[in-house]
């Protein structure tokens, strides 16, 4: 329900604030050498707070929060912390801590879901709508922690890296870039923009979660015994040369089809809550949200996410890197960038007002005695 797109569509407004809010923060320093990836993080944790627990930033419970989730980040993401870690063959050094954050975090969030209980406020977030299904499913109050958990677990981080990498991309090929900015000024539609978004997700694909077999299968003739980890290797189908031409190259052309500026149908990663929608036509070489019944259940969110966030940014600045750019991977929880992206950013060429106003998003207008206000086109 919080996933499906009338849902994401709702939040929409809430998201474009968000990204106008860094948009502007990173206008403020034109010309200087900017490190993305503690700004981008630090919206989307103001995002994701406020679309899921309708927390402002401004609350003690918010900055709390905001440290529990940093610090877990942070040991996730030390270099001693590889896949070895997670499939439990190597030393914990590290991992110690993690118990310990996610105690604190589940006592923070077991005292947000009481006061919630208790003031009996509508107020149309992501929590509100795990309380409705629970009075439909009868499931426990441990399942609405785990829930909240994994969502400012992987929610942030996900869609942090992929918005970094899509930022790196764009500061490399400039003529892409101009293509987006045009892309997201021109039409109603974006989708040069999405392409670029979609073969982020391709060249730098997310890793695969381990899966554990709960009893023995058979896999291509192979005899897989109960509690076997597997790791299905994401990266591997995203740069198929059998599957995709220069798979190490940036090419959002790719996702586009011949005949119109559209993208691929057979491309686009597949909403497990739309209509008609069937796992087994997702293509197993391009699968970067999964498939099947673990497809991930954020990817409508996330997708609009990206689009919203780096649409913002398009229409106000336009960035380069700051020296050579650094295309490497560390590999841990999830595949960043090796080094955090240093990018100049500046104030983006001028576009028409009126093409801009074509858009299916919210545009600014004035109103008597309201100055600049958000309208939605028609």
């Amino acid at each position: 329900e919080a996933f499906a797109p009338p849902a994401v569509a709702r939040a929409r407004p809430l998201i474009r604030r968000e990204a106008q809010r860094l948009a502007r923060a990173l206008a403020a320093e034109t010309g200087t050498v900017v490190e993305v990836r503690c700004r981008l993080r630090a919206a989307l944790t103001s995002l994701l707070l406020r679309w899921a627990l309708s927390l402002p930033a401004s609350r003690p419970e918010a900055k709390e929060l905001e440290g529990l989730i940093e610090d877990a980040w942070a040991t996730l993401t030390d270099p001693v912390v590889t896949a070895s870690d997670f499939v439990g063959v190597a030393a914990p050094g590290v991992l110690d801590r993690l118990p310990e954050l996610r105690r604190e975090r589940t006592r923070l969030l077991r005292s947000l879901i009481t006061e919630r209980r208790r003031t009996a406020g509508r107020q149309g977030d992501f929590l509100e709508a795990l309380l409705r299904s629970q009075k439909k499913h009868g499931f426990g109050e441990d399942l609405i922690v785990e829930t909240l958990v994994s969502l400012t677990t992987a929610g942030i981080s996900t869609v942090a890296t992929a918005l970094e990498w899509l930022l790196l991309l764009l500061a490399r090929d400039e003529v892409a870039q101009g293509k987006a900015r045009a892309d997201v000024c021109g039409s109603r539609e974006t989708p040069y923009l999405e392409a670029c978004i979609l073969e982020t997700l391709r060249l730098k694909t997310p890793l695969f979660v381990p899966r554990k077999c709960l009893k023995q299968v058979e896999v291509s003739g192979f005899q897989l015994p109960e509690g076997t980890l597997l790791l299905p290797d994401s990266y591997k189908l995203a740069h198929d040369p059998s599957a995709w031409e220069a798979p190490n190259e940036f090419r959002p052309e790719r996702f586009l089809g011949t005949d119109a500026p559209k993208v691929r149908p057979e491309l686009r990663p597949k909403c497990p809550f739309a209509q008609g929608w069937d796992s087994t036509s997702t293509p197993f070489k391009y699968l970067p949200f999964g498939v099947g019944a673990r497809f991930c259940p954020g990817a409508t969110l996330a997708l609009e996410q990206l689009r919203l966030f780096a649409a913002e940014l398009l229409m106000a600045l336009q960035w380069r890197p700051a020296g050579d750019i650094d295309l490497s991977e560390a590999y841990s929880f999830t595949l960043t960038p090796a080094t955090p992206a240093r990018l100049i950013f500046g104030a983006a060429p001028r576009m028409d007002r009126r093409r801009m106003r074509k858009k299916s998003w919210e545009f600014k207008r004035r109103l008597p005695g309201r100055g600049w206000v958000f309208q939605r086109t028609r």
